[in-house]
């Protein structure tokens, strides 16, 4: 009878870090892309509420206070534009991460075809 498995060689532990390594950057290619979506919404929304606020306060009055008016919404166009400060900011990481997430599953499929896990078919 036959060992089913031969102990693990260099490649192994290559091959797991480097599994390792292309998830963590999975993960952040993820992350980025959340990143990319969410705040510009926020800052949307609370654009939206603060020109709603704005505009409710001319319809009570009958009267518009400019300077009020404009102030309420730079608050909300400020608020979008940081949303969108940090959209185009997780733009960059997501493009990286990607790259970075390809290059690692192309090196993994290459070190899978190169050194197969090595086992030995158990014979009775």
């Amino acid at each position: 009878m036959t060992i089913p498995y031969s102990p693990p060689d260099s490649s192994f532990s290559e091959l797991r870090a480097l599994m390792k390594s292309r998830n963590r950057w999975f993960w952040s290619f993820w992350i980025s892309g959340v990143l990319m979506i969410v705040p510009p919404l926020i800052g949307f929304g609370i654009t939206a509420a603060t020109m709603v606020g704005a505009f409710n306060e001319v319809g009570q009055t009958g009267q518009g206070d400019p300077a009020g008016l404009a102030r309420d919404i730079s608050d909300g166009m400020v608020a979008t534009m940081l949303g969108l400060v940090v959209s185009f900011l997780a733009l960059i990481a997501f493009v990286v991460s990607l790259v970075v997430f390809l290059k690692k599953n192309r090196a993994l499929r290459e070190l899978q075809t190169i050194n197969p896990p090595n086992r030995v078919p158990v014979t009775d």
